[in-house]
């Protein structure tokens, strides 16, 4: 008979929630305070210029402004004052166990993140600190919302040693680790880098340090340009924003001048190049490499960051090509991830790809696909999805895949081996929507200028909802939402289709997901990351 382990006693859970010795930890930069002080009296001041610009222009006065800006300046000191403090009472520790952040300002707070529920570590470089030399660490964790821990701010150089060091603390397996048995990344050896070239380190420098592992991905600015220009996205901002822009300019010059009329076309001229810049941001100097520690990718123009991206956290990947890049043969390729808060980190890991970088990043970062499986051998009566299509799926390749989904993105969806919903209330559903099951995920091609792809791998089906209503009963449609840990989709299929694969995906949910079974779980091909076990 096994032997149970007693319960923790008080004793033993207060020294686990005991900090490391105070050797262990570190300041963080000393131009923090400045940095995080100013920015939160530039956002105040914007939020208040913005509601009140009409009355301080008309009554604005050289006095006034000289008053104006001696309070400024006061507030910008307290601020900074203020952040000094906390800087100083702020630190941080990266130990065996973890990373640890600790501020005893007015109050102690303590945020942890736990060595075996780290997952990733990138590193953000603003425009400001990126000026200055720094740069910000976020150490994401497996987990729901506010799933990070944020180190800001470190020298350049600090923070590609703490994100080295987190990533070794990460990969070691023992419960026990100490800071002996924590093992090497490729590419740590300080004596390797005093004898790298200096070319090299400029070319580090450059990259951001994404030098090492497998190339997978490196975009070229004359072919992010192309198609940007070629996206019909970048068509409709400008038309948006002269359409914005086109009612007050119209009011001032039949009624004068007015500054409550100029604040729309302000708004419309700077809110139009932001989106096509944020969008250039994303692509420009895109490099991503497959390494030890995951995909570890680079981009930016005047704020650049770098991520590590462990094949476990995708939950789907989004495969996108508008009309004009089908000639060049670009995708775009968007993972959604475990635990990410925002947009950014739910972003392109292949922002327009070729072929060959279409297949690299596939083959290293998802698992295989598999060829679609016939719909009536979806459901019960006939035989299972994997007896139909274990020998195909055992003998594709990342090729076949990437021929296989870049050729659902070209044809129409009626010759597509898929399920369409086929009712005159989806016009433009029935003739561009198709709907595929293969071995190992679902795949939803829609759209009509720009061509998706979503693929939804079977491992991460949380939840399958039917839902219908008496609309959907009468006209003998029945929708299914496939809900995974980032997002939910919406499969609207007919009846008799939907039974049959309503209980394919229940099973999916129920089963393809066990930690009993973790060593069957699908994984890429050539995925060189550590597997992680999801809570």
């Amino acid at each position: 008979m096994a032997e149970e382990t007693a319960p923790d006693t008080p004793e033993q859970l207060a020294e686990q929630r005991q900090d490391p010795p105070d050797t262990e930890f570190q300041r963080l930069h000393p131009l923090t305070p400045l940095l995080t002080g100013w920015q939160v009296v530039a956002g105040a001041i914007a939020i208040l210029t913005a509601q009140n610009i009409s009355e301080l222009i008309d009554e604005f006065t050289l006095t006034r402004l000289l008053i104006a800006l001696g309070i400024l300046a006061g507030v910008v000191l307290l601020f900074v004052a203020g952040s000094f403090i906390r800087w100083r009472l702020t630190a941080y520790a990266v130990v065996p166990d973890g990373v640890f952040l600790r501020s005893r300002f007015i109050t102690t707070t303590r945020r942890t993140a736990p060595r075996g529920r780290i997952d990733s570590v990138s590193i953000h470089r603003p425009l400001v600190p990126r000026l200055l030399g720094l740069a910000k660490v976020r150490v994401e964790l497996v987990g729901g919302g506010d799933s990070h821990l944020d180190l800001t701010y470190l020298s350049s150089a600090r923070a590609e040693e703490v994100r080295r060091r987190i990533l070794q603390i990460a990969a070691s397996s023992s419960d026990d680790a100490d800071a002996e048995s924590v093992p090497e990344l490729p590419g740590t050896d300080p004596e390797e880098q005093e004898q790298a070239s200096t070319a090299d380190r400029i070319r580090g420098t450059l990259l951001d340090g994404v030098t090492t592992g497998t190339l997978l991905a490196q975009i070229p600015t004359q072919r992010l340009l192309h198609a940007l220009m070629r996206d019909p996205f970048m068509w409709f901002v400008p038309i948006l924003t002269v359409l914005v822009a086109i009612g007050p300019i119209t009011a001032m010059v039949l009624d004068g001048f007015s500054m409550r009329a100029l604040i729309p076309v302000l708004t419309a001229v700077i809110a139009g190049p932001k989106l096509i810049l944020d969008r250039i941001e994303k692509g420009w100097g895109f490099t991503s490499r497959s390494t030890d520690a995951g995909l570890r990718a680079r981009r930016g123009l005047f704020t650049t960051r770098s991520d590590n991206l462990s094949a476990d956290r995708i939950q789907t990947a989004t495969l996108r090509q508008p009309l004009l890049w089908r000639d060049p043969a670009w995708v775009q390729m968007d993972v959604a991830t475990a635990g990410a808060e925002d947009d950014d980190e739910n972003g392109a890991i292949l922002p327009v790809g070729t072929g060959d970088e279409l297949v690299r990043s596939i083959d290293h970062m998802l698992a295989p696909v598999g060829l679609p499986i016939p719909p009536e051998a979806w459901g019960a009566g006939g035989p299972g999805p994997e007896d139909v299509a274990a020998d195909a799926a055992a003998e594709t390749s990342a090729e076949d895949d990437v021929a296989m989904l870049t050729r659902m993105l070209r044809v129409p969806a009626a010759e597509l081996p898929g399920i369409r919903p086929d009712h005159w209330l989806f016009p433009l559903g029935r003739r561009f929507t198709s709907v595929m099951l293969t071995p190992h995920a679902v795949l939803v091609r829609s759209g009509t200028l720009v061509k998706r792809i979503r693929i939804i791998p079977r491992d991460r089906i949380q939840t399958v909802e039917a839902l219908e209503g008496p609309i959907d009963r009468r006209i003998g449609l029945l929708p299914l939402r496939v809900t995974t840990a980032d997002d939910s989709e919406v499969l609207t299929l007919p009846t008799a289709d939907a039974l049959r694969l309503l209980p394919v995906l229940h099973n999916d949910a129920a089963t393809r997901r066990r930690l009993a079974h973790r060593e069957q779980w699908a994984r890429p091909r050539r995925s060189g990351a550590r597997a992680t076990v999801e809570a």
